[in-house]
């Protein structure tokens, strides 16, 4: 083409045979797929005193190694394992295929300081373990597809190192995932995880920047830093870590019951410009940590039990406009410091709703 031999605005190209040329460039946009094991290579050719740059298939050099035996597909080197085994990165390398870890095998992939690019899902219905060996920790999984870059339906650990995609980053369709170090990002702030059927969620440390949502499973949080969104429709218990929201302004709060069951007993959840939790049906209880924002806690319907932790918010420390609250325990012994509700013009805003207060 005069611009560009193929332009890709929308939908999916697949590239398998031929070149493709075109002033400006050979490609616009992304293609989808190319064959296991090959790159697409840049060059240059004159046409009619015209620079064309040109877009052609050639084979992918080594990239990863399993034992002695080195592979320039991961998908060949995943079948050279019978069961169990490590796959190691030794250089960069972008890859435009699926990549599936089949049922059976347990695959640790090291990254060792190295990026591997990929415009294709990679599907775990195995066990998965990602960790970076080295030593500054600069090893990442980068995904340019509107897909995820992760689906997983079995077992899926994170050591370390760094997963990032445009868009969404882990699909936990079924099974487990746990979380123990490293970074998960979005880098327009989607889902860095989703939790469906059952599924089970355990963060332990590490840092998430964008959303996570448990629709269907059981998610804990025990520690780590998460700056974004998290929503809640199963099960979801906090016992420490950090939530926070302070990369944009939409009226999402920090933490959203969205019907579901969430537990609270320790750690930091804030936002710098809305709600720092908004319960809509379901059950909160609160039992301690830290909790703030333009309302701390804003909630309509569904059950709120408070019997801990610090409660702080620039407009209400608590609004409710439908839920029923309690505050403190009704056991006969009042404890006039805990919990503690603060708000710059009401700590407690009861515009609906039953709000009971016995302790704090």
């Amino acid at each position: 083409g005069d611009m560009y031999g193929l332009y890709a605005e929308r939908g999916t190209a697949n590239f398998y045979d031929g070149v493709i040329k075109g002033k400006t460039d050979g490609v616009y946009g992304t293609i989808s797929s190319i064959p296991d094991g090959t790159y697409i290579n840049n060059d240059n050719e004159v046409i009619e005193s015209n620079t064309y740059i040109i877009n052609y298939l050639k084979k992918q050099v080594n990239f990863v190694r399993v034992g002695d035996q080195e592979f320039n597909s991961l998908s060949k080197a995943i079948d050279s394992i019978d069961t169990t085994g490590k796959i190691e990165m030794i250089s960069d390398a972008s890859i435009k295929t699926k990549t599936t870890i089949p049922s059976g095998k347990d695959i640790t992939f090291d990254m060792a300081g190295h990026t591997l690019s990929t415009t294709q899902v990679i599907e775990n219905n195995g066990s998965l373990t990602i960790m970076d060996s080295s030593n500054d920790k600069t090893g990442s999984i980068e995904g340019n597809t509107s897909d995820y870059l992760i689906e997983s339906n079995f077992d899926l650990v994170i050591n370390s190192g760094k997963l990032e995609s445009q868009y969404n980053v882990i699909n936990v369709k079924s099974g487990n995932l746990t979380f123990n170090d490293g970074t998960i990002s979005s880098l327009n702030l989607l889902e860095c995880i989703d939790s469906w059927n059952n599924s089970n969620i355990e963060i332990n440390g590490g840092k998430i920047i964008g959303r996570i949502s448990n629709y269907e499973g059981t998610t804990v949080i025990n520690d780590g830093y998460i700056n974004g969104e998290v929503s809640n429709v199963g099960t979801l218990t906090i016992n420490g870590g950090t939530i926070t929201k302070d990369k944009d302004n939409s009226n999402n709060p920090a933490l959203y019951n969205a019907g579901g069951t969430t537990i609270i007993k320790n750690g930091f959840i804030s936002s710098t410009f809305t709600d720092g939790i908004y319960t809509y049906r379901g059950t909160l209880n609160i039992e301690g940590g830290s909790i703030s924002g333009t309302n701390a806690i804003r909630c309509s319907e569904g059950t709120i039990s408070i019997t801990g932790g610090t409660i702080s918010g620039s407009n209400y420390g608590i609004y409710n406009q439908g839920s029923n609250i309690n505050i403190g325990t009704n056991d006969g012994v009042v404890d006039t410091t805990s919990p503690v509700i603060i708000g710059d013009m009401y700590g407690l805003y009861a515009e609906r709703g039953t709000a009971n207060f016995y302790d704090g």
